[in-house]
């Protein structure tokens, strides 16, 4: 495994490992931008786009090179978790709104 540029690499070029890295790397950069924006009372729309802005380039940084890792459906799937609770977080919905829904809600894409 070799990390170059922020990209791991691995030796079969499934890039799994690079998808889990990144997942974890916005979950927790979502979770401390989220308590800060909690001391504040009610942030606006605009504030809650910029949040889902910063985790989504976050999470597709040096996309073009580790692309082919959402053909595997798993990765896809984790990504696609990620990105459901920043949407979540910018449209104040519940939980139960389907992912679909919440991006054409935000205007945010992934």
């Amino acid at each position: 495994m070799l990390k170059y540029l922020g990209v791991t690499l691995q030796k079969n070029c499934r890039f799994t490992e690079h998808v889990l890295k990144i997942c974890d790397s916005a979950e927790r950069m979502m979770r401390n931008l989220n308590a800060l924006m909690s001391k504040e009372r009610a942030p606006r729309a605009s504030k809650r786009r910029v949040l889902a802005s910063t985790v989504t380039s976050a999470m597709l940084y040096a996309v073009p090179a580790w692309w082919s890792a959402f053909i595997i459906g798993r990765n896809r799937d984790r990504m696609k978790k990620i990105h459901r609770g920043v949407l979540l977080g910018v449209v104040l919905a519940y939980r139960t709104v389907s992912y679909e829904a919440l991006r054409v809600l935000s205007g945010v894409f992934l």
